[in-house]
Order: C-alpha cells, then structure tokens, then sequence
C-alpha cells in the first residue's frame, strides 16, 4: 500500500534530517516512528484501563517483594 503525507517544507526537512540521522530511508523514518506512537497510545490506553479497574476494586496489585516472592528471587 502506498500513502502520501503532505508536509511543509519545514516538516520536510526535519523529517529528513530525522531519517539521516537514524540511517533509514525517509519512508523507513516516517513507518517507524508512527506504528511507535500507535503502540504508545494504545499501551496508556490499556494501563488507564487497568488503573480505573484497580481504583474500582475489580484488580488488585501487589507489591515488587511479593513479586520476588511469588517467583523465587528472594
């Protein structure tokens, strides 16, 4: 699939600027860094989710020893 992304000349630059800098092709540049912020979102979307659940009594948290405990690391 192709896709066009219209950019000033500003964003132009910088974009290739940003690809240089990471030794990727300007397409390479703008695929990595957008599925990045997609995953971002979606992993706060999920810990907010998780947060409200927490903050409602339907999950429960335990602390970092219980966690050594619970698998053998103390």
């Amino acid at each position: 699939m192709s896709i066009s992304i219209r950019m000033t000349k500003e964003q132009e630059q910088l974009a290739k600027s940003y690809a240089q800098l990471k030794g990727m092709t300007l397409s390479e540049a703008i695929k990595k860094v957008y599925f990045e912020a997609i995953e971002d979102e979606f992993d706060i979307a999920i810990a907010d989710e998780r947060m409200v659940a927490i903050d409602e009594g339907k999950e429960k948290t335990i602390s970092w020893e219980e966690v050594q405990k619970n698998n053998g690391l103390l």
